[in-house]
């Protein structure tokens, strides 16, 4: 019997970085036609004080490069995903504006999680007010509008009611279905 050859099914790859990554792993992922999303924070002042290295590096300058390498390439899937912070809420519209000077087309922002940086008890670091996060989201969905950026905003999660942990998809086996049908089990990475 002749067995007939099963159709080769395409893939899409996709990575979340926090955009600290050399030219040999920017090369690969562009050769492999990877989305690309980029955990950075915005702005040098927000993007140094929310996300320092380990041994309390400004990182701003790092994630700057590597955006500024993939917009050479013109890489239009290129995905800003900002935390917002009590400290970083109120620069969410100059968050946009660096992004679209840095040639981003896209910036997802996100309250931070009781969890993860927001555990740590610092009060710039918890989440903002409910009422604080929406105004500037509306101001900074204007300025985008402008300066053709689309600004995002989590459907996923309650605003009032965030996960316990970093990532909730790893409580009780959760799977997150993203819109394209993609599994995950992280709605951080989703």
């Amino acid at each position: 019997k002749q067995v007939a050859a099963s159709p080769v099914k395409s893939c899409n790859f996709s990575i979340s970085t926090n955009g600290i990554i050399g030219d040999n792993v920017i090369d690969i992922l562009l050769e492999n036609k990877f989305k690309i999303n980029i955990s950075m924070d915005g702005t040098q002042e927000v993007q140094d004080f929310q996300r320092p290295l380990a041994n309390g590096e400004a990182t701003y300058h790092f994630a700057e490069n590597t955006i500024k390498k993939l917009a050479k390439e013109d890489i239009n899937d290129i995905k800003i995903r900002c935390t917002v912070t009590q400290f970083s809420v109120d620069k969410m519209p100059s968050i946009v504006e660096n992004m679209a000077r840095l040639a981003v087309r896209q910036v997802h922002f996100e309250p931070v999680t009781p969890g993860g940086r927001g555990a740590n008890g610092d009060p710039r670091l918890q989440p903002p007010s409910v009422q604080d996060f929406v105004k500037y989201l509306k101001e900074s969905i204007e300025i985008g509008e402008k300066l053709n950026v689309d600004v995002l905003a989590s459907s996923y999660m309650k605003l009032q009611d965030a996960p316990a942990a970093f990532c909730d998809g790893n409580i009780n086996n959760k799977l997150i279905v993203s819109p394209e049908g993609n599994l995950s089990t992280c709605v951080e990475v989703q």
